[in-house]
């Protein structure tokens, strides 16, 4: 024991420790194996689910397509062809909007094909007098994707909704808060020349007029601008 040098007894440290790790593999080697599967699973899981999403995805689009064909497809009376693939025609607008609706349904939800067909049943729920049913979906689009494409138009269509059914007290806080927002879809000038125009249809003459008038002196070369420059209440002595 006495001519064991330093190194020698560190080898002997290392060599035991390494003995120590290859019992312990050799003992545990079943859950090693499980472990490593476990993480092998979760990988191709993984990549599994992205396949399924982009699937899913893709399959979503293609039936929105579908519903858009239909959307613009034309009314003939005589020889409508509502099972075409390529160019459908239907006898109604009713058939026709039947037809729209099945396929939008159709469309997977939680994709952002699905959030785009919401809208456009919002439009169909809207001529078809439910009004509820359209400001829900409407509004849940715009608050969930400020940032999308459609998110004006969409505003646009509550804001015309609003005035059609005479909610116009609520619709000027609306449009206030919205006009004063960094975070509007619709531009400024947009918000203002509607502004006006709601406080026009209910009476208030006076705020409808100065509304105006901030429209066309902060945008004056605006189409907005032109158009206020035309409705009743538009005076540049306000």
């Amino acid at each position: 024991m006495s001519g064991l040098t330093r190194q020698d007894m560190k080898r002997d440290e290392i060599r035991d420790r390494l003995i120590r790790a290859v019992d312990w593999i050799a003992t545990n080697v079943q859950k090693i194996l499980i472990a490593i599967g476990v993480i092998v699973l979760v990988l191709i899981a993984t990549w599994a689910v992205g396949l399924v999403m982009d699937g899913r995805a893709n399959a979503a689009q293609s039936k929105l397509a579908l519903a858009l064909d239909v959307a613009s497809a034309p009314i003939l009376e005589i020889g409508a062809e509502p099972d075409s693939e390529t160019a459908p025609s239907f006898a109604t607008e009713e058939a026709k909007r039947s037809r729209m609706r099945e396929l939008l349904v159709a469309v997977p939800a939680r994709t952002d094909a699905g959030e785009v067909a919401s809208v456009y049943l919002g439009d169909l729920a809207a001529k078809e007098g439910r009004a509820d049913e359209a400001r829900e979906r409407w509004q849940r689009f715009v608050d969930n994707h400020r940032k999308h494409a459609l998110a004006a138009v969409v505003e646009s269509s509550l804001i015309s909704l609003d005035r059609q059914e005479g909610r116009t007290d609520e619709l000027i806080i609306r449009l206030r808060g919205l006009e004063s927002s960094s975070s509007a879809t619709l531009p400024r000038d947009v918000l203002l020349f509607e502004l006006g125009v709601t406080l026009e249809e209910a009476g208030q003459e006076e705020d409808a007029a100065s509304t105006f008038k901030t429209l066309t002196e902060e945008f004056p070369q605006s189409p907005f601008a032109a158009r206020a420059r035309t409705r009743p209440s538009f005076s540049t002595e306000s």
